[in-house]
């Protein structure tokens, strides 16, 4: 129980759960939670050799797949996942890691973490076939790194890109207001007046008695649902809007209009083939890595193919066309210099070796590249049987070697390597023309039924392609979401009950509420798009499986007591203020840890940060909402500071050159990094020494009761000090 269900091992002591035991069993004595704890830490050793066993003793590489998570302690973890196949061509997957991070997110420490949970399986770097992730620009680099270090391969979560496309393409104006318009009519059937009028009309209309979905603005398929759902229910909900026992002359405005409905009909068409994609490549029980280049080219045939009347939903095709096109750029062509894997595992897949979605040309240059890999394995697997032929060889030469004359060994040696040489080449030769063969046979057979199984056919025809079963093994295990780590901290599932979700909700909302009060900060859904205060509280509060809050420091909406200070001087540059966001998420999750506060790092937006009362341990309380506001207040007005001096701070500077030399640095939130005289000093509380020449000793001090290093003289003749006395600059550190 304590592991199936994963239940907290605290619970043997829970007097409830002892009475129940007495009760079933009055005799039995219930072990103590260190017996517990035990048995699990025994059972962990046993389950970690068995994974380590089976992953070290398959001949074909893995892929991994990777995501960040906070736990419900605010604690960050690293969850990764390996994939392969097994000699009985079966996908296979385990968990490797939930590793707690303690240190900065940095691209270079997530490569390594990522080299330690490999190694610590002892799955070498060459072994890594793949790294599937999302687009987050730290975890992008960091496989970069991995790519440039051992020659893994980068596959991005086509979910979440898939996300991207069409999140883009439904910015459409008139579509967001036709679905805002759909939230507020499903809003109005909330009610459990509405709510019971609706299941009458629709036992009388004989429509399926199905609940109205509410839609989440950050979730793009739930829209969908919406959308589907409110077109089914269209009569009954027309009909009980038309009741004048329910709905008041004023409430009547609710039902959507004609065009309204007209465009959603058609919206609901444009987006039934995403979410038949999506539904596809979340799989994993069986290969999707080899079905993205064939089902994204069906997808920019179905968006360039279907006509449609409205305007809006045109415009969304033709958006979601050219995202598509830009983004899976690199999965809709071959090139040689690029990691085409998902185009080469296409090749290996019997359904799709013919390469439709390609030209020709490209076509060819695949089978080439299959041909050169498969060509490297077979060299790899005869070089290892010809070093234990050499082995036993020599171990043979050993023993004769003492009968025989010097003329004898002369002749042999002779003789040795004349055959030697002859029979590299002939070697080489034969492993060449056994590839060749196996690709003209490959190639040329038909193609595999779309709806069968490839790893089945490759069970049954791994004797007649054994070369190239084994390329297939390591491209084919490669999983085209990165969902398999992300199910490891699922909230909805093994962690978080609906029920506790509901009350967080609660705190989100207030949440939401208090952050239209705070100057410089705006929420998600105001960076994204014009949504009113009443809409992004609805979508928090339908959100049961994540009541979730995204909201990021941002100098476009200024409070009054700033307004001059910020004039003119600050510029929004995205890496400033996405090192700004970063510090300021860190510094909240620090001061106040109960309210579940982390970083987010978002593509589209940049670094955000994110409220999950969901992730915290003892619970978010309401109280905690209000100290966790009361502490942004206080560090809001230190950024905003800090972001218009960085300009002055730099002006400063540049003025005493080449005394002086400013150098830029994104990485943490001060003012920046003076340079003088080859010595470096950081604004940033570290207190670090710095040695000026005699000369001039009081151009750097060390202001310890501010941590500054800065000129004195820079300070009085700027007004920068007594904004500094006025303590608008943080000390970061």
């Amino acid at each position: 129980m304590l592991i199936k269900d994963m239940r907290p091992l605290s619970m043997v002591e829970d007097q409830g759960f002892r009475a129940m035991v007495h009760t079933f069993h009055p005799g039995y004595t219930l072990p103590s939670r260190a017996f517990f704890t035990m048995m699990m830490e025994k059972k962990y050793e046993d389950t970690f050799q068995k994974v380590k066993t089976a992953i070290t003793a398959i001949d074909s590489k893995v892929a991994l797949t990777m995501d960040a998570w906070t736990s419900m302690a605010t604690e960050a973890y690293l969850g990764i996942t390996c994939h392969f196949i097994s000699d009985n061509w079966e996908l296979m997957s385990y968990s490797l890691s939930t590793m707690p991070l303690e240190e900065r997110h940095t691209a270079g420490n997530i490569a390594a973490w990522i080299e330690e949970a490999a190694d610590k399986f002892g799955i070498s770097t060459n072994k890594i076939m793949s790294v599937v992730h999302d687009n987050a620009a730290n975890v992008v680099a960091a496989v970069k790194l991995l790519q440039d270090r051992h020659e893994i391969s980068s596959v991005r979560c086509a979910g979440h890109t898939l996300q991207l496309v069409v999140n883009h393409a439904l910015k459409n104006p008139q579509i967001s207001k036709a679905v805002s318009a759909a939230r507020c009519l499903v809003e109005y059937f909330k009610s459990e007046l509405a709510c019971n009028k609706l299941k009458t009309k629709q036992k009388q209309m004989g429509t399926p008695q199905h609940k109205i979905i509410q839609d989440v603005s950050t979730h793009w398929n739930s829209t969908y649902y919406m959308t589907s759902r409110l077109l089914e229910q269209r009569w009954p909900v027309t009909a009980t809007l038309s009741d004048p026992e329910l709905t008041t002359q004023g409430k009547k405005y609710l039902d959507l209009e004609s065009e309204q409905w007209s465009l959603l009909e058609e919206l609901e068409q444009a987006l039934r083939p995403f979410e038949c994609a999506a539904t596809y490549l979340s799989g994993e029980t069986y290969v999707t890595v080899s079905a993205l280049p064939p089902l994204v080219k069906g997808l920019l045939r179905s968006v360039q193919n279907t006509a449609f009347d409205t305007t809006p939903v045109q415009a969304f095709q033709a958006a979601a066309a050219q995202e598509m096109a830009t983004r899976w750029k690199i999965d809709m062509s071959f090139t040689g210099d690029a990691a085409n894997t998902s185009v080469i595992a296409a090749a290996l897949d019997p359904r799709f070796r013919k390469l439709k979605f390609l030209s020709p040309k490209e076509g060819l240059e695949v089978q080439l590249k299959v041909q050169e890999l498969a060509l490297q394995r077979k060299r790899i697997e005869s070089n290892h049987v010809d070093q234990q032929h050499a082995n036993l060889a020599q171990d043979t030469a050993t023993v004769l070697k003492k009968n025989a004359s010097l003329l004898d060994s002369l002749l042999g040696s002779d003789s040795d390597t004349s055959n030697s040489e002859e029979d590299n080449g002939d070697g080489e030769d034969s492993i060449s023309q056994m590839v060749r063969n196996e690709m003209l046979m490959y190639f040329g057979e038909q193609s595999l039924g779309k709806t069968e199984n490839p790893l089945k056919w490759w069970k049954a025809n791994e004797a007649r392609f054994p070369t190239l079963a084994m390329v297939a093994k390591s491209f084919l295990c490669v999983p085209v979401t990165s969902i398999p780590s992300e199910r490891l901290f699922s909230a909805a599932g093994n962690i978080i009950t609906k029920k506790r979700a509901s009350l967080t909700a609660e705190h989100s909302k207030r949440l939401m509420e208090r952050l239209q009060t705070v100057p410089s900060i705006k929420t998600l859904d105001m960076l994204d798009t014009e949504i009113s205060l009443q809409e992004a509280l609805t979508m928090v509060e339908n959100d049961v499986s994540s009541p979730e809050v995204l909201f990021r420091f941002s100098q476009e909406t200024s409070s009054e007591d700033f307004n001059d200070l910020v004039k003119g001087c600050c510029t929004e540059d995205k890496d400033i203020m996405d090192t700004f966001n970063r510090w300021l998420g860190e510094r909240l999750a620090q001061l106040v840890p109960i309210s579940g506060v982390d970083v987010e790092e978002l593509e589209d937006d940049g670094t955000c940060v994110r409220f999950n009362p969901l992730m915290t341990a003892a619970g978010t309380q309401q109280s905690d909402v209000e100290v966790l506001v009361e502490k942004l207040l206080e560090l809001v007005p230190v950024l905003s500071s800090t972001l218009c001096l960085r300009e002055d701070f730099r002006r400063e500077v540049q003025r005493h050159s080449p005394f002086l030399s400013h150098i830029e640095d994104f990485n943490w939130p001060g003012l920046g990094i003076v340079r003088y005289a080859g010595v470096v000093g950081a604004i940033d509380g570290t207190h670090i020494q710095i040695i000026a020449p005699s000369k001039d000793e009081d151009v750097f001090v060390n202001r310890n009761e501010m941590a500054w290093v800065c000129d004195p003289h820079i300070l009085m003749g700027s007004g920068l000090r007594q904004l500094f006395e006025r303590h608008h600059v943080p000390v970061a550190g």
